[in-house]
Protein backbone atom coordinates (compact mmCIF):
# COMPACT_ATOMS: atom_id res chain seq x y z
CA UNK A 1 0.00 0.00 0.00
CA UNK A 2 2.58 2.11 0.93
CA UNK A 3 5.34 2.38 -1.90
CA UNK A 4 3.20 4.17 -4.69
CA UNK A 5 1.72 6.37 -2.01
CA UNK A 6 5.27 7.19 -0.54
CA UNK A 7 6.64 7.92 -3.99
CA UNK A 8 4.08 10.61 -5.02
CA UNK A 9 3.78 11.93 -1.42
CA UNK A 10 7.54 11.93 -0.28
CA UNK A 11 7.97 15.51 -2.28
CA UNK A 12 5.97 17.39 0.19
CA UNK A 13 8.43 17.41 2.70
CA UNK A 14 11.26 15.99 1.09
CA UNK A 15 11.78 18.81 -1.33
CA UNK A 16 11.58 21.52 1.28
CA UNK A 17 14.08 24.22 0.68
CA UNK A 18 15.05 24.97 3.66
CA UNK A 19 15.32 21.48 5.18
CA UNK A 20 17.36 20.16 7.86
CA UNK A 21 18.72 17.78 10.28
CA UNK A 22 18.49 16.84 13.37
CA UNK A 23 21.99 17.52 14.63
CA UNK A 24 21.40 21.00 12.68
CA UNK A 25 18.70 21.58 15.04
CA UNK A 26 20.33 20.54 18.40
CA UNK A 27 23.36 22.89 17.39
CA UNK A 28 21.21 26.24 17.40
CA UNK A 29 19.95 25.02 20.55
CA UNK A 30 23.01 24.25 22.51
CA UNK A 31 23.96 27.70 21.05
CA UNK A 32 20.78 30.16 22.06
CA UNK A 33 19.31 27.95 24.66
CA UNK A 34 19.25 30.20 27.59
CA UNK A 35 18.74 27.73 30.51
CA UNK A 36 22.37 26.97 29.28
CA UNK A 37 23.24 30.52 28.87
CA UNK A 38 22.36 31.27 32.59
CA UNK A 39 24.15 27.49 33.61
CA UNK A 40 27.41 28.55 31.46
CA UNK A 41 27.47 31.52 33.48
CA UNK A 42 26.86 29.84 36.61
CA UNK A 43 29.64 27.56 35.89
CA UNK A 44 31.82 30.49 35.80
CA UNK A 45 30.96 32.02 38.74
CA UNK A 46 31.10 29.20 40.90
CA UNK A 47 34.43 27.66 39.53
CA UNK A 48 36.09 31.27 40.25
CA UNK A 49 34.87 31.31 43.65
CA UNK A 50 36.09 28.16 44.15
CA UNK A 51 40.12 29.10 43.27
CA UNK A 52 39.51 31.80 45.31
CA UNK A 53 38.19 29.83 48.60
CA UNK A 54 42.31 28.63 48.53
CA UNK A 55 44.09 32.30 48.75
CA UNK A 56 46.14 33.81 51.86
CA UNK A 57 44.32 35.85 54.30
CA UNK A 58 44.61 39.73 53.89
CA UNK A 59 47.74 41.21 55.59
CA UNK A 60 47.03 42.74 59.37
CA UNK A 61 48.82 45.83 59.86
CA UNK A 62 48.66 47.30 63.27
CA UNK A 63 50.15 49.93 65.34
CA UNK A 64 50.01 51.29 69.14
CA UNK A 65 51.00 54.65 70.78
CA UNK A 66 51.23 54.83 74.61
CA UNK A 67 51.56 57.46 76.84
CA UNK A 68 54.38 58.08 79.03
CA UNK A 69 53.70 59.06 83.20
CA UNK A 70 56.10 61.49 84.62
CA UNK A 71 59.61 61.87 82.67
CA UNK A 72 59.38 58.81 80.38
CA UNK A 73 58.33 59.39 76.96
CA UNK A 74 55.80 58.31 74.78
CA UNK A 75 55.81 55.32 73.03
CA UNK A 76 54.61 53.97 69.78
CA UNK A 77 54.90 51.18 67.90
CA UNK A 78 53.87 49.56 64.53
CA UNK A 79 53.90 46.28 62.77
CA UNK A 80 52.43 44.44 59.83
CA UNK A 81 52.00 40.48 60.16
CA UNK A 82 50.70 37.58 57.60
CA UNK A 83 48.76 34.43 59.31
CA UNK A 84 49.95 31.31 57.09
CA UNK A 85 48.13 27.76 57.63
CA UNK A 86 50.36 24.62 57.73
CA UNK A 87 51.57 24.07 54.08
CA UNK A 88 50.37 21.15 53.75
CA UNK A 89 46.23 22.61 54.29
CA UNK A 90 46.94 24.89 50.83
CA UNK A 91 48.05 21.62 48.43
CA UNK A 92 45.53 19.18 49.82
CA UNK A 93 42.42 22.07 49.49
CA UNK A 94 43.55 23.28 45.87
CA UNK A 95 43.28 19.90 44.84
CA UNK A 96 39.66 19.49 46.82
CA UNK A 97 38.91 22.94 45.08
CA UNK A 98 39.90 21.24 41.24
CA UNK A 99 37.33 18.26 41.99
CA UNK A 100 34.69 20.15 42.64
CA UNK A 101 35.08 22.26 39.65
CA UNK A 102 35.31 19.16 37.76
CA UNK A 103 31.85 17.66 39.50
CA UNK A 104 30.55 21.59 37.96
CA UNK A 105 31.86 20.61 35.03
CA UNK A 106 30.44 17.88 34.42
CA UNK A 107 27.14 19.13 36.19
CA UNK A 108 27.03 21.11 33.16
CA UNK A 109 27.56 18.90 30.78
CA UNK A 110 24.65 16.83 32.20
CA UNK A 111 22.34 19.67 31.96
CA UNK A 112 23.02 20.45 28.86
CA UNK A 113 22.30 16.94 27.81
CA UNK A 114 18.63 16.74 29.73
CA UNK A 115 18.14 20.58 27.83
CA UNK A 116 19.07 18.69 24.03
CA UNK A 117 17.34 15.79 24.77
CA UNK A 118 14.08 18.01 24.97
CA UNK A 119 15.13 19.12 21.81
CA UNK A 120 15.70 15.70 19.73
CA UNK A 121 12.34 14.20 21.67
CA UNK A 122 10.73 17.72 19.77
CA UNK A 123 12.40 16.65 16.37
CA UNK A 124 11.61 13.40 16.62
CA UNK A 125 7.80 13.76 16.96
CA UNK A 126 8.01 16.20 14.10
CA UNK A 127 9.58 13.56 11.91
CA UNK A 128 7.20 11.28 13.04
CA UNK A 129 4.23 13.84 12.07
CA UNK A 130 5.56 14.63 8.93
CA UNK A 131 5.66 10.92 7.75
CA UNK A 132 2.73 10.59 8.84
CA UNK A 133 1.16 14.09 7.04
CA UNK A 134 3.14 12.38 3.72
CA UNK A 135 1.32 9.51 3.96
CA UNK A 136 -1.99 10.51 4.40
CA UNK A 137 -1.65 12.87 1.59
CA UNK A 138 -0.69 10.33 -0.65
CA UNK A 139 -4.00 8.27 0.59
CA UNK A 140 -5.97 11.66 0.18
CA UNK A 141 -4.75 12.03 -3.60
CA UNK A 142 -5.94 8.44 -4.25
CA UNK A 143 -8.96 9.31 -2.64
CA UNK A 144 -9.09 12.87 -4.64
CA UNK A 145 -8.35 10.72 -8.32
CA UNK A 146 -11.19 7.93 -7.42
CA UNK A 147 -13.57 10.81 -6.72
CA UNK A 148 -12.98 12.83 -10.04
CA UNK A 149 -13.99 9.26 -11.59
CA UNK A 150 -16.90 8.80 -9.95
CA UNK A 151 -18.19 12.61 -10.17
CA UNK A 152 -18.01 11.25 -14.22
CA UNK A 153 -19.66 8.24 -14.00
CA UNK A 154 -22.19 9.76 -12.09
CA UNK A 155 -22.59 12.64 -14.85
CA UNK A 156 -23.41 9.61 -17.33
CA UNK A 157 -25.69 7.61 -14.65
CA UNK A 158 -23.42 5.32 -13.96
CA UNK A 159 -22.89 5.81 -10.56
CA UNK A 160 -25.34 6.99 -7.37
CA UNK A 161 -24.95 10.16 -6.03
CA UNK A 162 -24.94 8.19 -2.49
CA UNK A 163 -21.19 6.54 -3.24
CA UNK A 164 -20.04 10.46 -4.56
CA UNK A 165 -21.03 11.61 -1.01
CA UNK A 166 -19.21 9.30 0.32
CA UNK A 167 -16.33 9.77 -1.13
CA UNK A 168 -16.67 13.37 -0.13
CA UNK A 169 -17.22 12.32 3.34
CA UNK A 170 -14.09 9.78 3.04
CA UNK A 171 -11.80 13.20 1.65
CA UNK A 172 -13.19 15.09 4.46
CA UNK A 173 -11.84 12.85 7.39
CA UNK A 174 -8.49 12.15 5.46
CA UNK A 175 -8.22 15.90 5.28
CA UNK A 176 -9.27 16.53 9.31
CA UNK A 177 -5.58 13.67 9.68
CA UNK A 178 -3.87 15.57 7.94
CA UNK A 179 -5.06 19.17 9.88
CA UNK A 180 -4.81 17.57 12.63
CA UNK A 181 -1.10 15.71 12.13
CA UNK A 182 0.08 19.57 10.73
CA UNK A 183 -1.24 21.00 13.79
CA UNK A 184 0.87 18.57 16.36
CA UNK A 185 3.40 19.70 14.24
CA UNK A 186 3.42 23.45 14.38
CA UNK A 187 2.97 23.27 18.15
CA UNK A 188 6.40 20.99 18.65
CA UNK A 189 8.09 23.50 16.50
CA UNK A 190 6.82 26.08 18.27
CA UNK A 191 8.63 24.36 21.17
CA UNK A 192 11.47 24.15 19.51
CA UNK A 193 11.29 28.02 19.28
CA UNK A 194 11.22 28.20 23.04
CA UNK A 195 13.95 26.03 23.47
CA UNK A 196 16.46 27.88 21.21
CA UNK A 197 15.81 30.83 23.04
CA UNK A 198 12.84 31.88 21.46
CA UNK A 199 14.60 32.00 18.31
CA UNK A 200 12.87 30.28 15.26
CA UNK A 201 14.86 27.52 13.65
CA UNK A 202 14.45 27.60 9.78
CA UNK A 203 13.20 24.80 7.85
CA UNK A 204 12.21 23.00 11.89
CA UNK A 205 8.75 22.21 10.68
CA UNK A 206 10.92 19.80 7.40
CA UNK A 207 12.81 17.96 9.69
CA UNK A 208 11.96 13.91 7.80
CA UNK A 209 14.78 11.89 9.23
CA UNK A 210 15.28 10.04 12.10
CA UNK A 211 18.98 9.71 13.33
CA UNK A 212 20.46 6.01 11.86
CA UNK A 213 21.18 4.85 15.23
CA UNK A 214 21.91 1.11 15.20
CA UNK A 215 20.20 -0.91 18.66
CA UNK A 216 23.31 -2.90 20.81
CA UNK A 217 23.50 -4.91 22.93
CA UNK A 218 22.39 -4.07 26.25
CA UNK A 219 25.80 -4.60 27.77
CA UNK A 220 27.27 -2.26 25.09
CA UNK A 221 24.68 0.08 26.08
CA UNK A 222 25.34 -0.36 29.63
CA UNK A 223 29.07 0.31 28.66
CA UNK A 224 28.60 3.24 26.98
CA UNK A 225 26.38 5.09 29.74
CA UNK A 226 28.94 3.98 33.09
CA UNK A 227 31.60 5.58 30.93
CA UNK A 228 30.06 8.67 29.48
CA UNK A 229 27.21 9.63 31.19
CA UNK A 230 27.75 13.14 32.63
CA UNK A 231 25.44 12.81 35.69
CA UNK A 232 27.58 9.65 36.85
CA UNK A 233 30.96 11.40 36.30
CA UNK A 234 29.16 14.40 38.05
CA UNK A 235 28.72 12.25 41.46
CA UNK A 236 32.02 10.45 41.14
CA UNK A 237 33.89 13.43 41.05
CA UNK A 238 31.49 14.82 44.30
CA UNK A 239 32.98 11.94 45.55
CA UNK A 240 36.93 12.16 44.88
CA UNK A 241 36.31 16.34 46.12
CA UNK A 242 34.45 15.01 49.38
CA UNK A 243 36.96 12.31 49.69
CA UNK A 244 39.90 15.56 48.95
CA UNK A 245 37.90 18.23 51.22
CA UNK A 246 38.47 15.71 54.14
CA UNK A 247 41.99 15.25 53.86
CA UNK A 248 42.47 19.18 53.60
CA UNK A 249 39.95 19.58 57.08
CA UNK A 250 42.29 17.04 58.76
CA UNK A 251 45.12 18.77 58.17
CA UNK A 252 43.51 22.07 59.00
CA UNK A 253 44.38 20.79 62.61
CA UNK A 254 47.44 21.52 62.45
CA UNK A 255 48.69 24.55 64.10
CA UNK A 256 48.71 27.75 61.56
CA UNK A 257 51.88 30.47 61.61
CA UNK A 258 51.42 33.89 61.83
CA UNK A 259 55.20 35.96 61.04
CA UNK A 260 55.15 39.56 60.58
CA UNK A 261 57.87 43.08 60.87
CA UNK A 262 57.38 45.28 63.73
CA UNK A 263 58.85 48.70 64.53
CA UNK A 264 58.89 49.95 68.05
CA UNK A 265 59.80 54.01 69.25
CA UNK A 266 60.70 53.86 73.12
CA UNK A 267 62.48 56.99 74.67
CA UNK A 268 63.92 58.08 71.18
CA UNK A 269 65.39 54.71 70.70
CA UNK A 270 64.31 53.00 67.76
CA UNK A 271 63.87 49.01 67.33
CA UNK A 272 63.18 46.57 64.39
CA UNK A 273 62.51 43.01 64.25
CA UNK A 274 60.19 40.20 63.53
CA UNK A 275 56.79 38.59 64.74
CA UNK A 276 55.80 35.22 65.68
CA UNK A 277 53.52 33.70 66.41
CA UNK A 278 50.99 30.13 66.03
CA UNK A 279 47.51 29.48 66.19
CA UNK A 280 46.27 26.18 68.32
CA UNK A 281 43.28 24.77 66.56
CA UNK A 282 41.66 23.62 69.85
CA UNK A 283 38.48 24.65 69.15
CA UNK A 284 37.97 25.69 65.43
CA UNK A 285 38.45 22.34 63.52
CA UNK A 286 36.11 20.52 66.58
CA UNK A 287 33.41 17.90 64.68
CA UNK A 288 34.82 19.13 61.22
CA UNK A 289 36.46 15.66 60.57
CA UNK A 290 33.61 13.36 61.31
CA UNK A 291 31.35 15.81 59.27
CA UNK A 292 33.72 15.59 56.45
CA UNK A 293 33.80 11.82 56.49
CA UNK A 294 29.86 11.70 56.60
CA UNK A 295 29.74 14.03 53.40
CA UNK A 296 32.37 11.43 52.07
CA UNK A 297 29.97 8.40 52.63
CA UNK A 298 26.88 10.44 51.22
CA UNK A 299 28.47 11.31 48.00
CA UNK A 300 29.27 7.25 48.25
CA UNK A 301 25.74 6.41 48.48
CA UNK A 302 24.87 9.21 45.68
CA UNK A 303 26.83 7.75 42.92
CA UNK A 304 25.79 4.36 43.64
CA UNK A 305 22.59 5.64 43.88
CA UNK A 306 22.87 7.81 40.40
CA UNK A 307 24.45 4.53 38.85
CA UNK A 308 22.34 2.01 39.83
CA UNK A 309 19.01 4.44 38.23
CA UNK A 310 20.85 4.98 34.90
CA UNK A 311 21.63 0.84 34.54
CA UNK A 312 18.11 0.63 35.28
CA UNK A 313 16.41 3.03 32.89
CA UNK A 314 19.00 1.47 29.82
CA UNK A 315 17.67 -2.23 30.85
CA UNK A 316 13.93 -0.57 30.62
CA UNK A 317 14.58 1.16 27.39
CA UNK A 318 16.64 -1.88 25.67
CA UNK A 319 13.61 -3.67 26.36
CA UNK A 320 11.41 -1.85 25.39
CA UNK A 321 13.10 -0.99 21.56
CA UNK A 322 14.15 -5.19 21.28
CA UNK A 323 9.77 -5.21 21.81
CA UNK A 324 9.06 -2.40 19.16
CA UNK A 325 11.75 -3.36 16.83
CA UNK A 326 10.01 -6.88 16.76
CA UNK A 327 6.49 -5.16 16.13
CA UNK A 328 7.45 -2.69 13.75
CA UNK A 329 8.81 -5.39 11.98
CA UNK A 330 5.59 -7.34 11.69
CA UNK A 331 3.79 -4.12 10.73
CA UNK A 332 6.39 -3.59 7.93
CA UNK A 333 5.90 -7.07 6.39
CA UNK A 334 2.12 -6.61 5.64
CA UNK A 335 2.62 -3.13 4.39
CA UNK A 336 5.31 -2.77 2.27
CA UNK A 337 5.63 -6.33 1.08
CA UNK A 338 2.32 -5.54 -1.21
CA UNK A 339 0.80 -2.53 -2.51
CA UNK A 340 -2.50 -2.49 -0.88
CA UNK A 341 -4.26 0.61 -2.12
CA UNK A 342 -3.18 -0.82 -5.73
CA UNK A 343 -4.44 -4.03 -5.00
CA UNK A 344 -7.77 -2.51 -3.78
CA UNK A 345 -7.59 -0.15 -6.48
CA UNK A 346 -7.89 -2.78 -8.76
CA UNK A 347 -10.86 -4.71 -7.17
CA UNK A 348 -12.69 -1.96 -6.84
CA UNK A 349 -12.47 -1.40 -11.12
CA UNK A 350 -12.68 -5.26 -11.51
CA UNK A 351 -16.33 -4.86 -9.66
CA UNK A 352 -14.85 -7.46 -6.97
CA UNK A 353 -15.84 -4.97 -4.23
CA UNK A 354 -18.08 -2.31 -3.26
CA UNK A 355 -17.28 1.52 -2.57
CA UNK A 356 -18.67 0.65 0.68
CA UNK A 357 -15.90 -1.97 1.40
CA UNK A 358 -13.23 0.07 -0.06
CA UNK A 359 -13.24 2.37 2.05
CA UNK A 360 -13.59 -0.03 4.83
CA UNK A 361 -10.54 -2.09 3.51
CA UNK A 362 -8.70 1.35 2.34
CA UNK A 363 -9.67 2.71 6.52
CA UNK A 364 -7.97 -0.28 7.88
CA UNK A 365 -4.69 -0.27 6.25
CA UNK A 366 -4.91 4.08 7.30
CA UNK A 367 -5.03 3.06 10.41
CA UNK A 368 -2.37 0.01 10.41
CA UNK A 369 -0.31 2.58 8.65
CA UNK A 370 -0.79 4.49 11.37
CA UNK A 371 -0.30 2.40 14.14
CA UNK A 372 3.56 1.33 12.83
CA UNK A 373 4.04 5.15 12.36
CA UNK A 374 3.41 5.50 15.96
CA UNK A 375 5.58 2.89 16.64
CA UNK A 376 8.69 4.04 14.53
CA UNK A 377 8.41 6.76 17.18
CA UNK A 378 8.28 5.12 20.20
CA UNK A 379 11.34 3.31 19.07
CA UNK A 380 13.63 6.36 17.80
CA UNK A 381 12.98 8.27 20.78
CA UNK A 382 14.08 4.92 22.69
CA UNK A 383 17.04 4.51 20.74
CA UNK A 384 17.85 8.05 21.37
CA UNK A 385 17.56 7.53 25.30
CA UNK A 386 20.25 4.32 24.90
CA UNK A 387 22.41 6.62 22.63
CA UNK A 388 22.16 9.99 24.62
CA UNK A 389 25.68 9.95 26.70
CA UNK A 390 27.61 9.52 23.16
CA UNK A 391 25.52 11.62 20.65
CA UNK A 392 26.78 14.84 20.06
Amino acid sequence: MIKHIAILAAALVLSSAHAITIDDVLTQVKQNNTQLKAAGARLDADQKNLKSSNNLPDPEVGGAYLFGKGPLDDKWEIGISQQVEWPGVYSARSNAADAFISALQHGYSAEQLEVLAQARSLCIDIVGYNNLIQFNQGVLNNLNRLFDTYNKALAHGEVSIIDVNKLKIERLLMQQKIDEATSLRTAAVEQLKGINGGIDIAGAESINTYAPLPLLSLEQHLTQARSSSPLLAKQNALVTAQSKNATATARQALPSLSLGYRHVCEMGDHFNGISMGVSLPVFSNRGKKSAARASVFAAEIDASFTQNTIESNIITCHQRATALKNQIGVYDNALTSTDNIAVLNKALNGGEMSLLNYLQELRYFVEAQAVMLSLQNDYNKTLAQLWQYTMP
